[in-house]
């Protein structure tokens, strides 16, 4: 079982009774779980409190979770998120992967197959943020994965999107 201690969850669920289970069975795996049952509301608390991962129900009241999906994605949230949602269609899935998912559970699922896909997730994000760091040195260049900027002695280069995709 990978190590879980510190790992934040934004638990986006209306489903009071499942948010509660799956909230307990995070918990007593060392994961810290805030729960937020309105779609309307979800997207500042992600942007604000910036959780290690977000499990994000399909269907919310006030926003459905593929917009919250898009927004805090297009807003530069870098973290993990997990669809989970009765939204079985095949274009759905899609959907919630294009926009920024990283995972797609469908319901009814049980609290453990949730924490096996944020487990795996969260391994693969330990092995990515370890084999690649956000900024890159080469004596006086430097280029930041993060700003997408390429500097040289200090100076920075001016680059199209896709010369610095290349680089």
């Amino acid at each position: 079982m990978v190590q879980q201690a510190g790992n934040r969850v934004m638990l986006v669920e209306d489903d009071v009774l499942f948010a509660t289970t799956l909230q307990r069975y995070l918990e007593k795996r060392s994961m810290h779980v805030e729960h937020e049952s309105r779609g309307d509301l979800a997207g500042a608390r992600i942007r604000k409190s910036q959780p290690d991962a977000v499990v994000l129900d399909g269907n919310l009241p006030g926003k459905d979770g593929f917009e919250i999906c898009r927004e805090v994605r297009a807003g530069g949230y870098r973290g993990i998120i997990l669809m989970l949602t009765a939204r079985v269609e095949d274009m759905d899935r899609i959907l919630g992967l294009e926009l920024g998912a990283d995972g797609y559970i469908l319901k009814p699922a049980v609290p453990n197959i949730v924490f096996a896909h944020l487990s795996a997730c969260m391994r693969a994000r330990d092995v990515v943020q370890t084999a690649e760091p956000e900024d890159f040195r080469f004596g006086q260049f430097m280029i930041s994965r993060t700003t997408r900027e390429v500097m040289l002695a200090g100076r920075a280069l001016e680059l199209s999107t896709a010369d610095f995709d290349m680089l």
